[in-house]
């Protein structure tokens, strides 16, 4: 996931550790690797910044007080596409909460809904791999953002 959303230009990477998280021993100097050879890939100048391991809680407390939106990309088939909510964008700052293998639990996810700046929405009509998820939440933003130049 580090490898392909550096490749996409993401600015900041921020692992997580939530009550599904599988691996807890996320190795910084392993993702930084990925990072470096796949700025290199794709000829990008400036490398993404690697945050340390956080936990939900300092995450959404620091996305709040930042202003930013911070989309939480959910599984709920009710929630609205990510592409229909960009429209409203009127923060300078997005971010985007991708879950873990098996999604966040159901504290977790009311937990996360509690916050003002976050808006639940969905990237497909399928569950997805937070890898695919993560790809996917990043290419409609970029078009979305091309489309608006």
């Amino acid at each position: 996931m580090v490898e392909k959303v550096t490749e996409l230009g993401v600015e900041e990477i921020i692992p997580i550790v939530t009550e599904r998280t599988n691996n807890k021993n996320f190795s910084e100097k392993k993702a930084l690797l990925h990072i470096k050879e796949a700025s290199e890939v794709t000829e990008r100048l400036t490398l993404p910044k690697l945050q340390k391991k956080n936990t939900l809680l300092n995450i959404l407390e620091q996305t709040r007080k930042n202003s930013d939106t911070l989309f939480f990309c959910n599984e709920v088939r009710g929630d609205d596409f990510l592409q229909n909510n960009l429209i409203n964008i009127s923060r300078k700052k997005v971010s985007f909460l991708i879950g873990p293998e098996g999604g966040f639990s159901e504290d977790e996810e009311n937990f996360i809904k509690s916050f003002s700046h976050v808006k639940s929405v969905k990237l497909f009509d399928r569950i997805l791999r937070a890898e695919t998820a993560a790809v996917l939440a990043i290419s409609i933003f970029n078009s979305y953002i091309e489309k608006k130049k």
